[in-house]
């Protein structure tokens, strides 16, 4: 009788066990898909625009493809993964967009795309840092952009800037340039409309 009380008390605790488990699993995924749901996906704007400047250079790059999804409510799970090809480079001087192209400084036909994939956003006072890594002519560099966003129902505007150091990613150019000048600021104007959420 004692044997059966003890099995009957096993059985029992064994199949609350299940039904604990099961609720857990079950939590989990609820609060996974309401997570989801909360992610916004942003589809780029083929009037995205970056450009650059530098001691007596300047220019921009056209055409940035990728994918974008972000919340500013749910950073942790927001997530730039974008590039431009570097064709498109326009610096108003034809002459100079032939020259930015060839192998002393961008090496389009060997190094097609710049391409930045971010690693963490975080939101610091009204603004946002996304750091992540930048390949330019094949290099790879941890890099960030500081950025603002603004949102207007279903579209919005992405604007950064972040600073780069061509020696950095291997563009030395020709003997002429030092007078280019090393260190670019970059501005970043990306509009895009929302798709989904992802």
């Amino acid at each position: 009788m004692i044997a059966k009380k003890e099995n009957l008390y096993f059985k029992l605790i064994l199949h609350l066990m299940c039904f604990v488990r099961f609720s857990l699993v079950l939590l989990f995924f609820l609060n996974g898909g309401l997570s989801i749901q909360a992610q916004d996906k942003w589809e780029i704007d083929k009037k995205a625009s970056i450009e650059f400047s530098g001691k007596k250079a300047q220019g921009s790059l056209s055409g940035l493809t990728g994918n974008i999804v972000f919340s500013p409510d749910s950073l942790s799970s927001s997530y730039f993964n974008v590039e431009v090809d570097v064709a498109t480079i326009e610096t108003g001087n034809s002459l100079k967009n032939k020259h930015a192209k060839n192998e002393n400084w961008f090496f389009v036909d060997q190094f097609p795309k710049i391409s930045f994939r971010s690693e963490n956003i975080i939101r610091r006072q009204d603004r946002f840092i996304a750091a992540g890594v930048l390949e330019v002519r094949g290099v790879k560099r941890e890099a960030q952009i500081i950025f603002d966003f603004e949102e207007n129902e279903q579209v919005g505007i992405f604007l950064g800037t972040m600073k780069v150091n061509r020696l950095d990613f291997g563009i030395e150019g020709n003997m002429m340039a030092f007078v280019v000048g090393e260190d670019f600021d970059v501005s970043i104007e990306v509009p895009v409309l929302k798709v989904s959420k992802k």
